[in-house]
C-alpha cells in the first residue's frame, strides 16, 4: 500500500461520515425507519412499504414460512407474515436490516464474502431472538431489534468491500488461508481499523438506532457493560456458539461465563437453541441464496 494504516483508517472513516462513494440509505430503509418513529403505524402500513420492493417481499414471506413457525403454505403474502406470525415490531425491523444490508455488494467466495456474510448474519439474527426467549422477562430486549441488530453487526465488513475492494478482496484471502478464528489481527495488521469500527460509522452515517450501533461496536468485547449491552451480549454469544460449527469469525467456541450470568442464561440452555437452529438450517440457507444472489 503507498499509504500507513493510520492513513487509511482516516480516510475511510471520513468517506464514510461524508457518503463519499457510498449509496445513502436505501429509500425502503428511510422509509422504515419513518414507519419505526410513527406511532400510528401498522402492519397495513408495513406491508405498503415492503410490497414495493418485490425481493424484499419475498424474503419476508420466506421467513414467516419457516417451520418453527408452524405456519408453511398459509403465509402468503406480507401482510399475513406480518398478522399471522411476525407481528409489526419484528416484521420492521427484519426488513430494515434486509433493506439496508442488501444495499451494498461484496464479492460472493472466501469466509468473509456474500455468501459468508448473509449466512452468518441470518443465523446469528435468529439465534440471538431464540436466545432472548429464555432472559428474565426484567431484561429481555424487543425482538425485532434484537434480531436487527444481529442482522447487521458485521456491517462493516461489507463497507469495506464497498469503500475499498482491493483491501477486502485481501482480508477475506488472508483469512479463508489461514484457518484462523478470526479476522481481527489480519485487520489491524492490513487496514489499521477493525470492522466493528466500520459498521459503526456506517451506521452512524444512516442513523440507525442506536441499539444496533452498539451491537456493531460491542460485540467482540464481553466485558462490555454500557447502554445496550445486552444486545452485543447476545451477539457475542451467537457469534462463539456458531464458531462451533465453523460459521462467521466468532473467535473461538467458548460462551464466557460472566456473559451468560448477565443475560440469565446457561450454557446447557443456549447450546441447546444451537443444535434447534441447524434442525432448520436447509430452511435458512434457502433464504441466504436469496439474500446472496
Amino acid at each position: 500500500m503507498s499509504y500507513s494504516k493510520d492513513e487509511f483508517a482516516r480516510t475511510i472513516r471520513h468517506r464514510i461520515q461524508h457518503l463519499d462513494d457510498l449509496p445513502t440509505i436505501p429509500e425502503a430503509a428511510r422509509a422504515l425507519l419513518r414507519l419505526r418513529n410513527n406511532p400510528l403505524a401498522g402492519a397495513q402500513d408495513l406491508a405498503a412499504v415492503v410490497e414495493q420492493d418485490p425481493s424484499l417481499a419475498a424474503q419476508i414471506v420466506r421467513y414467516a414460512r419457516l417451520s418453527i413457525f408452524g405456519y408453511g403454505g398459509k403465509v402468503t403474502s406480507v401482510q399475513k407474515a406480518v398478522t399471522l406470525v411476525l407481528g409489526f415490531d419484528m416484521a420492521l425491523h427484519m426488513a430494515l436490516g434486509l433493506a439496508a444490508g442488501n444495499r451494498l455488494n461484496m464479492p460472493e467466495g472466501g469466509r468473509i464474502g456474500r455468501e459468508a456474510f448473509w449466512r452468518h448474519a441470518v443465523y446469528s439474527a435468529t439465534l440471538m431472538q431464540e436466545f432472548s426467549t429464555a432472559m428474565p422477562a426484567a431484561i429481555r430486549p424487543p425482538a425485532g431489534l434484537t434480531y436487527l441488530s444481529g442482522l447487521l453487526h458485521n456491517l462493516g465488513f461489507v463497507t469495506l468491500s464497498h469503500l475499498s475492494p482491493d483491501e477486502f478482496i485481501l482480508l477475506n484471502q488472508l483469512f479463508s488461508e489461514s484457518g484462523a478464528h478470526s479476522t481481527r489481527e489480519f485487520e489491524l495488521q492490513l487496514l489499521g481499523v477493525r470492522h466493528e469500527q466500520l459498521g459503526m460509522w456506517l451506521m452512524q452515517a444512516w442513523d440507525l438506532p442506536e441499539e444496533v450501533i452498539v451491537t456493531a461496536r460491542e460485540h467482540h468485547y464481553s466485558d462490555y457493560d454500557g447502554r445496550h449491552c445486552v444486545y452485543s451480549k447476545l451477539a457475542l454469544l451467537a457469534d462463539r456458539a456458531l464458531a462451533r460449527h465453523d460459521l462467521g469469525d466468532g473467535n473461538n467456541g467458548e460462551l464466557p461465563r460472566e456473559v451468560l450470568v448477565s443475560l440469565g442464561l446457561t450454557e446447557t440452555w443456549v447450546l441447546a437453541m444451537l443444535e434447534k437452529l441447524f434442525t432448520i438450517s436447509s430452511e435458512l440457507d434457502s433464504l441466504v441464496e436469496q439474500l446472496a444472489a
